[in-house]
């Protein structure tokens, strides 16, 4: 008994210590591709929505985040800002995929940078060039 309440209370200040939880996502993407004139692309930015959860644990001096994310733009159903052409009309951009994202860093007290990295599949692409 008295072993299972030393190990107790070794674990417990460790579990009190992190900040867990799970959440969902919604953002917008600004996209641009760099040098378009030169490989015939679109030259104006466009955005895409992003929908989808992620789990986070912070700890006092680190932390990660992983998520699963939708990312869309087209095909009938844009909300206005958050999935649009911007600049020329005439832009068209019909864009569908899937995300995993892995982000870790340090922590500042409240301030968290992060890097990390995005592994993807596009299911649909349209009107890039």
């Amino acid at each position: 008994m008295n072993r299972l309440l030393l190990v107790f209370l070794l674990i417990c200040p460790l579990a009190l210590s992190a900040q867990m939880g799970v959440g969902f996502r919604f953002a917008s993407n600004i996209n641009n591709f760099p040098r378009a004139d030169e490989l015939g692309l679109v030259e104006n930015l466009f955005t895409t929505g992003v929908f989808g959860v992620f789990y986070s644990r912070y700890q006092e001096t680190n932390g990660f985040e992983a998520g699963l994310n939708v990312v869309h733009k087209g095909g009938g159903f844009n909300l206005p800002v958050v999935m649009s052409d911007l600049g020329n009309d005439g832009q068209n951009i019909e864009f569908t995929a899937i995300e995993m994202d892995l982000k870790v860093g340090p922590r500042f007290g409240a301030i968290n940078p992060k890097i990390g990295y995005i592994f993807g599949y596009r299911f649909n692409q349209s009107g890039f060039f």
